[in-house]
């Protein structure tokens, strides 16, 4: 509201468009603004000539619909889309560890499956490129494979795999001869190109 003063005469309580106040005399009418816009004013003369108050209406409360401009933002790069596409991915993450969960054999080693080789993005020929470069059979590679995959892709869920991953270590540890040639073979893999791709892809 807006509030201001004037003088007004003493013929003001002649005008049939003014009528009891309160304790004055008061008139309603439309006034444009600055803007452009009209708005319902009301003129109240309080008391004696001279004291005279304007009173503009107050504005409409906005709207509680959201706009078809809010509603696109939201759907295409609003925080609730976000939040939403944050969820699917961690869902995505978790059904990813939990399928490769799944392939283990019993006594911990990986086979080279469709399905395993699907879900490191690595087609059947490079993985044959990358066990003869480093001398493994197809289930070593499959199975020194998966354990990168998971540190790599999946290191803020290594609680849900750290298991199952230590249980596959185990076995290509016996397969190569102990813990020291598997740190080694370890290291190897991480500086083969091939094996980089597969983890940065």
């Amino acid at each position: 509201p807006t509030q201001g003063v004037d003088m007004i005469s003493d013929s003001l309580g002649e005008d049939p468009a003014y009528y009891e106040c309160g304790g004055g005399l008061e008139k309603s009418c439309e006034e444009e603004d600055d803007d452009g816009e009209v708005n319902l004013v009301t003129h109240c003369a309080v008391g004696r000539r001279g004291e005279f108050e304007s009173r503009s209406a107050p504005p409409p409360p906005p709207s509680k619909e959201m706009t078809g401009e809010s509603k696109k933002k939201d759907r295409k790069g609003g925080p609730s889309a976000s939040k939403t596409i944050e969820r699917e991915a961690k869902a995505s993450s978790a059904n990813d560890v939990n399928t490769i969960a799944s392939l283990q054999s019993f006594d911990g080693h990986f086979d080279a499956s469709d399905e395993l080789l699907r879900l490191m993005a690595l087609s059947r020929e490079d993985l044959e490129k990358i066990v003869m470069g480093l001398g493994l059979s197809e289930s070593e590679g499959a199975t020194l494979l998966a354990i990168l995959f998971l540190e790599s892709k999946f290191g803020s869920q290594k609680a849900v795999w750290e298991l199952f991953a230590g249980k596959a270590s185990a076995w290509l540890s016996a397969q190569k001869g102990g813990t020291t040639a598997l740190s080694a073979l370890l290291e190897k893999a991480k500086a083969d190109d091939a094996v980089v791709v597969v983890l940065s892809g």
